[in-house]
């Protein structure tokens, strides 16, 4: 009977896991739903707009030496906005100053459309930098 549940929870967690990327994503206070069309950066694409987050990073205040990485998320808003600012990686320090970085850029972004309707969107951007 134990080996019977466990293959049935084993054969259900694909399809449950296919699912839950079709509903609606919880985001913090809010929903930020699938898209038609994903947000646009400010003027000048990606790139340009993770440039200008790093050179407002102060190098000086990151502790940890070496090669470090994040990944910064935050929900770009109908307005273009952005809010729920997170990062995740091994540096505290470095985490902050991205933080700090994109709180700076005030860059309206054009928002995410589905049915021709702008909508919130979780969006993700790499950083890595060797102090």
């Amino acid at each position: 009977m134990r080996q019977l549940l466990l293959l049935i929870l084993f054969l259900s967690t694909p399809i449950y896991g296919q699912q839950a990327a079709d509903t609606i994503q919880k985001g913090i206070n809010s929903n930020t739903y699938k898209a038609e069309t994903p947000p646009i950066p400010p003027e000048g694409g990606i790139e340009v707009y993770k440039e200008k987050i790093c050179r407002n990073i102060s190098h000086d205040r990151i502790i940890e030496k070496g090669k470090m990485f994040c990944i910064a998320s935050f929900v770009v808003e109908k307005d273009g906005s952005i809010s729920n600012i997170k990062t995740e990686g091994v540096s505290p320090s470095f985490n902050q100053e991205v933080m700090k970085a994109i709180k700076q850029t005030k860059e309206k972004w054009i928002p995410a459309t589905s049915n021709g309707t702008n909508i919130r969107r979780q969006f993700y951007i790499p950083f890595s930098i060797k102090n």
